[in-house]
């Protein structure tokens, strides 16, 4: 199953073994939006690890960000059917589940979540922006989760409660969930150990 993780405080909020683990339990591609300065930035199709770090590490750690590990169960494995998905320019979602029969059809070139996108999601957005999140749970059912993020930096989550909030991040399930913790200071002790051996150091605003 994909994993969805959002973090109002920035990515230097989730462990590094728990992306770690996201990444390596959901090998389908990863990726990753932001919002900074007005403007949303999303970045995908990260097959290795390493490559993901290197991505990761140019984002701001304090801006708001929503991280997805993809399990394919639906269209090609590739980097249009990564996510997170853009709505509008100003939006996009990371999505964990599998879409009921009748909310978005079945294809074998994109996944639910894209067809979902453009067949439902985008037209209910337009209408109403963040607010259309009731009409969306409705849809989806319960089992599905959804993040949408704008490039103002606000968000909303689609059956939030079918997650869980663990220091102050968001995970879809719990297949991210690591031992390591925020440290208290906005950033993860676990980061500061990859800091020290990679001989770089964060990126702020």
């Amino acid at each position: 199953m994909c994993l969805a993780i959002w973090s109002r405080d920035g990515w230097g909020e989730v462990p590094l073994h728990t992306l770690r683990r996201g990444f390596t339990s959901n090998p389908h591609g990863a990726g990753f939006m932001w919002s900074h300065a007005g403007r949303l930035y999303v970045a995908k199709g990260v097959t290795t690890f390493k490559g993901f770090l290197k991505m990761l590490w140019q984002v701001p750690t304090d801006a708001p960000i929503g991280i997805h590990f993809r399990w394919s169960t639906g269209g090609k494995t590739n980097t249009t059917n990564c996510h997170p998905v853009k709505i509008t320019r100003a939006a996009a979602v990371i999505h964990n589940g599998v879409l009921p029969v009748g909310a978005a059809k079945a294809c074998t070139e994109y996944s639910d979540t894209v067809n979902f996108v453009r067949e439902t999601l985008r037209p209910l957005y337009l209408l109403d922006g963040l607010g259309c999140v009731p009409t969306v749970e409705d849809v989806i059912g319960s089992y599905n989760k959804m993040v949408l993020l704008t490039a103002k930096g606000d968000c909303a989550i689609a059956n939030e409660k079918a997650g869980t909030w663990r220091h102050g991040v968001w995970y879809s399930n719990g297949g991210g969930f690591s031992s390591c913790s925020s440290n208290g200071s906005g950033w993860s002790s676990s980061w500061d150990t990859y800091a020290r051996r990679s001989g770089t150091s964060r990126t702020t605003v």
